[in-house]
């Protein structure tokens, strides 16, 4: 009897023909049928469940809205009713909720809903449910739905790649890869969606993979997307850009049918990413050249080379077609930074302060840039008073490269006072700030406050860590600086290309041929790291020295193939 009048009011409290006061379930009636009720009466009011929604159309679209004004519990309480009274809910409504899912459980409710619905075999809901499992970090929930699917489609299997994607962490490329070869043999057709994701997943990579590369810009030639996609040739071209690998790049640039503003704009910020600022800005030439329209994307990229190369005359008139194109887009505040670094950086600070001051929407970009400005034209102190009267906290970068302008004995006293003000704004311990300090105190040949500095920064990394063993190496003090290498590597902090130019460097100053060798070796073939000519020049130096003049040539005659140079005169005679 309880069951039937709970029934009833159930049947009221959607239905209703008046208003009805919360149901209050029996005590004889099933636990979970109870406390869904008692849910739906505290969460839902009667204004969100209207009279004329009498029909599943009407209810599926409450749920839409429910789902979309960020209701999300209110909608699964709805739905846990309809479930439970057999009205079905669309697909268009189960969209809305799995859009609107934020929190596992929620999405292991929508899942389990999907069910009961008969909806369990609706790609397009599938696909979205894979996605929000490994946005939540749930993989293996993930694998489970396209498992339970008889056959996945590449619709099925692109959300599982993209899923992968989104997530942005470091196993993203190997699950990435992974995924595309089960797909693969799976017998699922591969399509441009499919390849981006791959390409993404690559050059999102800590170390992208150059063979995997290769392997992928094959298959797109071999499936006839080669120069037919140009998303795909872009993102290939990034992806070798990545890699370090310029003439592939170059390559796939020219045999792109028509390149557009993103092509362009990859090709110019990949030129400027490896420092090489006359090519990108040759390109730059080439495509105002060919007539496509400079966006703001290109042009944050081609400023900052303006400034590297001092090419002020250019850069006046990239400042002129700004005023002319660009003076009233949102986006123009981060442009006049650029333009700010660029011309304190061709040493006309007069110009560069002009910029600043007249840009209407000042944010920490602009205040960095005129700061950097100040410190990188020997005028840290400026800058500092200028951070001082701004009442604008100044970020790391600001700070970082004041005290890079404080890396001489005779400003140690305004390094200090610099110091002073990391520590007034709680930025001692971040890796950008503290390993500045450490730079400037072992520059200004204070080694113990550099070793303090870097004793109290909490998150130690390569950053850091490179920055306190410079400063050994500056002081002459090259044993400690090599036994800080090997405390760095024990306790597991990976190094970068800095590292191991002053790890080198200092093996070159100190004569360690066979321990400049094994360094070598091991940032080329342990950390993948690609040796500069730099780092060749050093070992050639250190090999010829030791007069060990056959293995000098083959180290140079290395250098001269990989950077597609002449191989440099080395008269091993005379040496």
């Amino acid at each position: 009897m309880a069951s039937s009048s709970l029934a009833a009011a159930s049947h009221h409290h959607f239905f209703p023909s008046r208003p009805l006061p919360s149901p209050k379930p029996s005590l004889n009636c099933p636990r979970h049928l109870s406390c869904a009720l008692g849910a739906a009466a505290r969460r839902t009011s009667q204004a969100e469940l209207r009279p004329e929604s009498k029909n599943a159309a009407a209810l599926s679209a409450e749920l839409r809205r429910l789902a979309r004004g960020g209701r999300l519990p209110s909608a699964l309480s709805l739905l846990d009713h309809l479930s439970h009274r057999g009205v079905p809910a669309t697909a268009s409504a189960f969209a809305a909720l799995l859009s609107a899912c934020r929190s596992l459980p929620h999405a292991r409710q929508i899942h389990a809903h999907l069910r009961v619905h008969g909806l369990d075999s609706n790609e397009f809901l599938l696909a979205r449910l894979v996605e929000l499992y490994l946005a939540l970090g749930a993989r293996d929930d993930a694998r489970r739905v396209l498992d339970e699917l008889p056959r996945a489609s590449s619709f099925s299997w692109n959300a599982l790649l993209h899923g992968h994607v989104r997530r942005g962490r470091g196993e993203a490329g190997a699950a990435v890869s992974n995924g595309f070869a089960e797909m693969r043999a799976a017998g699922a057709d591969a399509n441009e969606y499919t390849y981006g994701c791959v390409l993404k997943s690559i050059s999102g990579s800590a170390a992208p993979s150059m063979a995997m590369a290769t392997a992928t810009h094959a298959m797109l030639i071999k499936n006839a997307f080669a120069g037919a996609a140009g998303m795909l040739m872009t993102g290939l071209m990034d992806v070798y850009f990545k890699c370090g690998k310029v003439k592939p790049a170059v390559r796939v640039f020219e045999e792109m049918p028509e390149r557009d503003v993103v092509a362009w704009g990859a090709v110019i910020a990949g030129f400027a990413h490896k420092g090489m600022k006359r090519e990108a800005l040759e390109h730059f030439r080439g495509m105002v050249d060919d007539g496509v329209k400079v966006n703001s994307v290109v042009l944050t990229s081609v400023v900052p080379v303006i400034g590297e190369l001092r090419a002020r005359k250019l850069g006046r008139e990239i400042h002129a077609f700004v005023l002319k194109k660009f003076q009233d887009r949102k986006d123009v505040a981060n442009i006049q930074a650029g333009l700010v670094d660029m011309y304190c950086k061709c040493g006309d600070m007069v110009s560069g302060r002009r910029v600043f001051y007249r840009t209407k929407k000042r944010n920490v970009v602009s205040w960095t840039a005129l700061m950097s400005g100040y410190a990188s034209n020997g005028r840290p102190d400026q800058a500092l008073r200028s951070m001082l009267l701004s009442n604008r906290r100044p970020d790391a970068v600001a700070i970082s490269r004041m005290l890079c302008a404080c890396s001489d004995t005779r400003a140690s006293k305004l390094g200090k006072e610099l110091h002073g003000q990391a520590l007034k704004l709680c930025m001692e311990s971040l890796p950008l700030v503290g390993a500045g300090l450490v730079s400037m105190y072992g520059t200004c040949r204070d080694l113990k406050a550099a070793q303090r500095v870097f004793n109290r920064i909490e998150s130690k990394g390569s950053l850091t860590c490179t920055a306190i063993i410079e400063a050994y190496a500056i002081n002459q003090r090259h044993k400690e600086a090599l036994d800080l290498f090997a405390w760095m590597l024990s306790k597991r902090f990976v190094p970068n290309n800095a590292t191991f130019n002053v790890v080198l460097r200092i093996c070159e100053a100190a004569g360690l041929h066979d321990e400049a060798l094994q360094i070598f070796n091991s940032m080329v073939q342990d950390y993948n790291l690609e040796a500069s000519e730099q780092n060749f020049d050093c070992i050639i130096r250190l090999l010829t020295s030791a007069d060990r003049i056959s293995e000098a040539r083959r180290f140079s005659d290395l250098k001269a193939t990989l950077f597609d140079l002449s191989s440099p005169s080395l008269n091993c005679e005379q040496q």
